[in-house]
């Protein structure tokens, strides 16, 4: 099964298994018909937090359908597909993988686009952990097309619905893009309260990676203020969970 509300797994940092089962080659003929949609979704499952177990594995099965298309034909034809399922929360989950996908290709107009419309069916659908993650992911993409005040909207969003929802990994990760949006808009007040909250709330969870990287951050924003003395501490700290966190691999590789 596929993370789909895993924050790493939602930056892009898949494994090499999970890379092959979303974005694998096919080159051919293929026809696509809402029957074989319906094959694929077929079966009573278990509810879980963030809905049936059946929508995140159809996302998935659906997503690995429609990846050769969406590169051979582009978002039109993707997104045609996509909408021709008949269950809105399954294009809710559909549409957020294929978004996924457009970011891992750099491909982020298209990103946008896909996930524009699946908070869109997740808001009518009342899907509040997938609105959550969708704010994250929006807020991602428009930072990367430098649209600072839009990316600071959406992770507020993320931030306010994930508390909601009870996604308190998410809220960490919304809060420290938060922080690193601030400083770049020159908020820097904001900026530390976002980074601090960020800082305190993935320790308690006992996060390591995304705790390094808003620990950088923060020293950053130290670093601008002439506290160096805490910019260095933050960097120290940021080393550190780095060392922790890579160390079974680091034996792993000189075993």
């Amino acid at each position: 099964d596929l993370p789909w509300t895993n924050p790493y797994f939602l930056r892009g940092e898949l494994t090499p298994q999970q890379a092959d089962f979303l974005t694998d080659w096919e080159e051919g003929r293929t026809l696509y018909t809402q029957k074989t949609a319906e094959a694929i979704f077929s079966g009573e499952l278990v509810t879980l937090p963030g809905g049936p177990l059946a929508l995140a594995l159809g996302g998935g099965l659906v997503a690995s359908v429609l990846a050769p298309e969406l590169r051979a034909s582009g978002i039109g034809r993707a997104l045609a597909l996509a909408e021709s399922l008949r269950d809105r929360r399954r294009q809710a989950h559909v549409l957020m993988s294929l978004g996924i996908q457009c970011v891992q290709m750099r491909r982020f107009l298209e990103a946008r686009s896909f996930y524009e419309r699946s908070r869109e069916l997740a808001r009518a659908e009342h899907l509040v952990r997938v609105v959550a993650t969708l704010a994250n992911n929006l807020g991602v993409v428009h930072h990367e097309e430098d649209r600072l005040e839009e990316a600071r909207a959406s992770f507020k969003e993320a931030a306010e619905q994930g508390t909601r929802a009870g996604m308190a990994l998410l809220v960490g990760v919304a809060r420290g893009n938060l922080g690193m949006v601030d400083h770049e808009s020159g908020r820097l007040l904001e900026a530390r309260l976002a980074l601090d909250t960020a800082v305190r709330l993935l320790a308690s969870l006992g996060d390591t990676r995304f705790r390094a990287v808003f620990l950088g951050a923060r020293a950053a924003l130290h670093a601008d203020d002439g506290a160096i003395e805490l910019a260095r501490a933050d960097l120290a700290a940021a080393g550190a969970l780095l060392e922790r966190a890579f160390e079974p691999q680091l034996a792993l590789a000189l075993s």
